[in-house]
């Protein structure tokens, strides 16, 4: 009878200690945590949700107590991974469990609709601007052609004058010579 008691004794610790482990009493402790975001991109949006995994070693360690560190506000952790905010900048993320700290991840969030807007509104105004430095350019041109146009006229306008100065000298010439003619006519008549 004895012999039963020690047989059946030993299979009672051995039980209890399976159960033990079983419970969780013989969790191993994390020598390493890695974090890693798949499909990882250079920029994320504003009020986006992205997925992080994390892997411990050895296989199997106790991730049960993690505690999610990031530098500044803007980002808040989930079950599934990290949430952006609504705030623009570049985060670094990492866990920890116990002592042991994991890499740190580097998050850029962006206000996408934001920036997308801004450069909608920086392509009207270039656009605006061109516009306006073509109208300028345009009255610019057609000032100058105004002011070609007049000095071309007063130019022909002075030409004219001029030959009509010029005619009625030509005219005064002639008169006067026809005069002079005349006189000296009448005067070579009169002396016989």
């Amino acid at each position: 009878m004895i012999t039963k008691k020690l047989a059946y004794g030993w299979k009672y610790a051995l039980g209890v200690c399976i159960l033990m482990l079983l419970a969780g009493c013989g969790k191993k402790k994390a020598d390493t945590i890695t974090i890693s975001i798949p499909d990882y991109q250079e920029e994320y949006d504003i009020l986006t949700e992205i997925a992080v995994e994390v892997t411990a070693s050895p296989e199997g360690a106790d991730l049960e107590n993690l505690e999610y560190i990031v530098d500044s506000d803007g980002i808040a952790f989930s079950e599934s991974g990290i949430y952006t905010g609504d705030l623009e900048g570049t985060f670094e993320i990492r866990v920890s469990c116990g002592d042991v700290e994991s890499n740190t991840l580097t998050v850029t969030v962006v206000d996408k609709a934001g920036r997308a807007e801004a450069e909608r509104k920086a392509e009207e105004e270039r656009q605006a601007e061109e516009k306006r430095r073509e109208e300028e350019a345009a009255a610019a041109e057609a000032e100058e052609k105004r002011r070609e146009e007049e000095q071309r006229q007063a130019e022909n306008l002075a030409a004219q004058e001029e030959a009509l100065s010029e005619e009625e000298d030509r005219i005064a010439r002639e008169a006067m010579e026809d005069q002079e003619s005349g006189d000296a006519s009448i005067w070579i008549d009169s002396n016989p």
